[in-house]
């Protein structure tokens, strides 16, 4: 049974969950800038992450970018980049 849990997990990354993403991106955001961001400012296109947010928290996602994208990797979803 664990081997089909495993193996329909692929197909869930794929169908693309993307309240999912966005949660996991806000909850890593939080943790790295000390700064709440909802959902809404969060939008995910092709693996890049964009956010409408002030200047001065891109300027803190951008800095700490690698940490950011290391995180949201080591929780399962792989971004190319934030934006």
């Amino acid at each position: 049974m664990d081997n089909l849990s495993a193996y329909l997990q692929k197909f869930k990354k794929l169908v693309g969950d993307k309240s999912e993403e966005k949660r996991i991106v806000k909850e890593v955001l939080t943790q790295i800038i000390h700064s709440d961001i909802s959902l809404d400012q969060i939008s995910i296109r092709e693996n890049i992450v964009f956010c409408t947010i002030s200047p001065i928290q891109k300027t803190e996602i951008i800095l700490k970018k690698k940490e950011i994208l290391f995180l949201c990797k080591e929780k399962g979803f792989s971004f190319i980049d934030f934006r």
